[in-house]
Formats: C-alpha cells, sequence, structure tokens
C-alpha cells in the first residue's frame, strides 16, 4: 500500500537523507529508490540504477525513524515501529489512490451480536458507545505496531480474554489486537437498536462472545 516514512515523507520528490561512509550527506528522492533495508545502526539503500549505499547519521535510515506508515488495502493504517521493520521494496503506483467515487457515503454499523448466554440480537449497532460509523476505526496493537482498522472491512469480532480481541476482515485474515479499549476490557459496550422506534439494548462487553458484522 501507499506508505508514509518515517511519519513524514508520502511523495516521490520527497527527499531521504543520511551520510555514506565517508561522511558525506547525500540525499535521494523517493522516486529514485528501488528498496531500503534496515541494517547495523543504518540501512542498505539500493537506487532504481543499481547503485548501492549504506547509509547512516539521520531518523530516516536509524533508529530514531519514527515508523513506517502503511495504507493497506481492504484494512486500514498500521504503524511499524523502526525495530520491526526489515525491508521495503518501492512500486510504481497505477493511480494516485482512491478516486472520490470510491468512497460511499456511510450507512451505519448493522449486524448480530450474539452473547455468552447464545441469546442473538441484530439491528444497528454502535461499538464502544461511540463508533456507530463503518468509516470510523478499530484502534489497537499487536505488540507495538499500531493498527487503525476501518470498521467497514471488519467481518467479526471475537473478545478472547481481558486484553486482547480476535478481528476477522471481509479480505479473511485474522488478526489478534490488544492493549486498546477498542478490543479489551476497558471497551464500555454495545447499544443495538432492532427497529428505528428501540430504545436500544445494552450488552456490556465482558458479556459478548461475538460480534458479526453486515
Amino acid at each position: 500500500g501507499y506508505i508514509q516514512w518515517d511519519h513524514d515523507e508520502r511523495v516521490g520528490d520527497d527527499k531521504l537523507d543520511g551520510d555514506i561512509e565517508d561522511g558525506t550527506d547525500v540525499s535521494f528522492p523517493f522516486n529514485q529508490i528501488k528498496s531500503i533495508a534496515r541494517y547495523r545502526n543504518g540501512s542498505d539503500v539500493e537506487l532504481k540504477n543499481g547503485r548501492k549505499l549504506y547509509l547512516v547519521g539521520s531518523n530516516d535510515v536509524n533508529s530514531e525513524n519514527r515508523g513506517i506508515i502503511v495504507d493497506v488495502p481492504g484494512m486500514g493504517r498500521v504503524d511499524i515501529p523502526w525495530k520491526y521493520f526489515e525491508q521495503v521494496t518501492f512500486e510504481t503506483p497505477k493511480t494516485s489512490g482512491q478516486s472520490y467515487a470510491s468512497y460511499a457515503a456511510p450507512k451505519g454499523l448493522n449486524g448480530k451480536v450474539i452473547t455468552l448466554r447464545n441469546e442473538e440480537i441484530s439491528g444497528k449497532i454502535i461499538y464502544d458507545l461511540d463508533e456507530e460509523w463503518e468509516i470510523e476505526t478499530l484502534d489497537a496493537k499487536d505488540d507495538d505496531v499500531e493498527y487503525e482498522v476501518t470498521l467497514r472491512h471488519v467481518k467479526r469480532i471475537i473478545p478472547r480474554n481481558y486484553a486482547y480481541s480476535q478481528v476477522e476482515l471481509r479480505s479473511g485474515e485474522m488478526l489478534l489486537l490488544g492493549d486498546a479499549r477498542d478490543v479489551d476490557s476497558h471497551n464500555d459496550g454495545l447499544l443495538i437498536f432492532r427497529s428505528r422506534d428501540d430504545r436500544g439494548q445494552y450488552v456490556k462487553w465482558e458479556e459478548i462472545a461475538e460480534i458479526i458484522f453486515d
């Protein structure tokens, strides 16, 4: 997906800065870079013209890097800390991003909640007493990797314990996410409205076995 480097550079004309081994400062536009790989105290950088360099001395290429954010189609945004980063290979995109027409008007969250008592409640869902639209995000972590998962891409959420939940995407990918109230015991629970005139039924997070979105 599209990448934001060091929480900063995001277009091809932005530049990667660093020092080569003799201490000389160099700078390369990202549209000239083929790949970047973390190595020792810096990074191995390969340019599209075949030139290879080992760069140090800049937060673009060392452990001071603030992280790499990836816009993942069918998921949302993933923020990868430098310590988990290994390598990126850049590709020429076919488009400049999603078109305006691809952003459908929000309809609200709808689905079915199954409780630990095996009760099934279907209708409009307000998640964590806060999120009610599929364009909002489920924010959580896998270790120190931060996820912002757009709710329209979520098929199912299964609380696993007080700290984690299993999140199934519509693509079939499974995530185990925690360390955030959207997926742990700090969640305020759900309101489910069976009809437009319904006053809503409240379900505590600890009573939920499974949430299945339409």
